[in-house]
């Protein structure tokens, strides 16, 4: 399943995952849920440390 198909079949997902990371990025949602393999709990503590985590040089 490719980053388009989660953002089109999985909306409620993406939104949860959005929500709960204090992230309106619908492509990055997808990217993570891909990469936490569906775990919404994984893929929302990984989008926060993404966001939380400063830019490096």
């Amino acid at each position: 399943m490719d980053c388009q198909e989660i953002e089109s079949e999985m909306r409620y997902l993406i939104d949860q995952v959005m929500s709960e990371s204090s992230l309106y990025s619908e492509t990055l949602a997808a990217i993570t849920i891909k990469q936490a393999e569906g775990s919404p709990e994984e893929a929302v503590f990984v989008l926060r440390s993404w966001v939380l985590s400063p830019p490096f040089p």
